[in-house]
């Protein structure tokens, strides 16, 4: 009896307030409008993928884009075959950039001396035509650079038309870049530390000097400089991955790395993404 004298009055005050919301909606949030040139928007790319990047690099993005697809159209109206280079530049796990850039330079001599220079034609990072520039004293960051590597690389087909192949670099190529051959690959970095601190003395008070510093300097350039640890690169593989499942089989970009072709298994397996967003 209690719950049959109650229920109607529940009813009538739920009908109340559901008539009160009808006639005197609660108006909808506005939505915030970002007008901070240097906050980061989720921004989209030809492959449906998504990078945080902020709109004052906009410009330079498109620019740098132009000018590099610009730069691949020239060798492939050679009748190139055209090679991407995927290697760390970042310092991250105890790298050092500068030696970096290096070896991105370095690795790309060395493929073309193997393909052939009359044929082949490398593309690699790092080198001043294709790095974004500091505005107001801000340094680009992953999410641009990979905005704008993911529209170089896939293209604007989205089919990565524009490479034959992708070169990831390994081991193999990092212990080449420091002279060192199958034994002693510590002592042969160690070497290099001391010597570049002749001349460096940047280098020399940043790696040299710091017990620290040197000790993961050898420990990354001796058993995991690589593609394996770099953001970027993660990112460049799931970029040639997505552009390769959008291509026949025959036609795709070929897998390199640390030197050898990759299987079709490995070349076909996502990776854990660096600088794309992606929900959780």
């Amino acid at each position: 009896m209690q719950y049959r004298k109650t229920f109607p009055s529940i009813v009538l005050c739920f009908v109340a307030v559901t008539t009160c919301f009808g006639q005197n909606p609660i108006p909808s949030p506005k939505k915030h409008v970002n007008t901070d040139p240097f906050v980061a928007i989720p921004k989209e790319t030809v492959l449906g993928t998504v990078f945080l990047v902020r709109p004052a690099w906009d410009q330079s993005i498109a620019k740098t884009v132009e000018s590099v697809r610009e730069a691949i159209r020239k060798e492939r109206d050679k009748g190139k075959i055209v090679c991407y280079i995927s290697t760390p530049l970042s310092s991250r796990g105890g790298g050092h950039r500068p030696t970096n850039v290096e070896i991105s330079k370095f690795v790309k001599r060395y493929v073309e001396s193997k393909y052939g220079v009359n044929h082949f034609w490398a593309l690699a990072p790092g080198v001043v035509e294709n790095e974004l520039p500091m505005i107001e004293g801000n340094r680009p960051g992953g999410g641009e650079y990979l905005y704008m590597w993911t529209q170089i690389l896939a293209g604007e087909d989205g089919l990565g038309s524009d490479f034959d192949m992708v070169y990831f670099v390994g081991l193999t190529e990092m212990h080449a870049f420091f002279g060192i051959g199958d034994g002693a690959i510590l002592e042969g970095i160690s070497a290099y530390i001391d010597e570049r601190s002749t001349t460096d003395q940047e280098f020399k008070e940043q790696v040299a000097q710091n017990p620290i510093n040197r000790k993961n300097f050898l420990r990354y350039y001796g058993i995991r400089g690589s593609a394996t640890f770099s953001t970027g690169a993660l990112d460049e593989w799931n970029i040639f991955r997505l552009a390769n499942r959008r291509r026949e089989i025959g036609d795709q970009v070929t897998f390199f790395f640390d030197g050898r072709q990759v299987s079709p298994a490995a070349s076909e397996t996502a990776v854990r993404p660096g600088y794309e967003q992606r929900s959780k």
